[in-house]
């Protein structure tokens, strides 16, 4: 496989994310505004929804090979959670493992600066992946006048915690390939502000 490739595409879907992230905190946190309330919602749901599309395909992009054997045409695949759903069939580890790095006062004494440690709560998990691109899903339409009008400050109240729960699962996180010696290892905030990724390989394969 071509691992500089993947990485390649693995980091454009994060850089991406990233940007879409800046675009939703000037409105949460900057409090920018399209002058109405509506079409600020809508558009902080539609970079929701794209960032959650761009988790998708940049799982799509770690899984292609496999993936294409099975679904010819998966270029033209858009929809986030039949990607996954469709991924998770051939690779039921794809999913992004949030992690940290941990400081160890033990391991310091033998010259190691830390230790890297799955993080177990507080990121988006997979369920909440499919409720939140649902939620925003529905904000993508004009809103029916014989329907019950959707409550704005209800979707709002969770911006702010649908934030922090993709930040939680992107900063730092692996990502398992097909072959189940092989990672990408990722940094989403970066100081120079460039998403950075490598491929690691288990010395002891399974």
């Amino acid at each position: 496989m071509d691992y500089d490739s993947i990485l390649d595409k693995y980091c454009l879907c994060m850089n991406e994310i990233k940007l879409r992230i800046d675009s939703i905190r000037s409105f949460i946190v900057d409090k920018k505004t399209t002058g109405y309330k509506y079409t600020d919602t809508e558009f902080i749901c539609l970079q929701f929804r794209k960032i959650l599309e761009l988790i998708a395909l940049a799982n799509l992009v770690s899984n292609s090979e496999k993936y294409n054997k099975q679904y010819s045409n998966f270029v033209n695949h858009y929809h986030a959670k039949h990607i996954l759903r469709d991924i998770e069939k051939i690779n039921p580890l794809f999913y992004p493992v949030p992690i940290r790095h941990v400081y160890d006062k033990e391991l310091e004494k033998k010259g190691i600066k830390g230790r890297i440690e799955e993080i177990k709560e507080g990121y988006l998990t997979l369920d909440e992946f499919t409720q939140i691109y649902d939620e925003c899903s529905d904000f993508m339409h004009a809103e029916n006048p014989f329907a019950v009008k959707k409550n704005l400050d209800d979707i709002r109240s969770k911006f702010p915690i649908w934030l922090d729960k993709i930040l939680i699962l992107l900063n730092n996180h692996k990502v398992q390939l097909i072959d189940i010696n092989r990672q990408i290892w990722v940094i989403l905030e970066t100081t120079d502000k460039n998403v950075q990724a490598a491929l690691f390989e288990n010395v002891v394969k399974k």
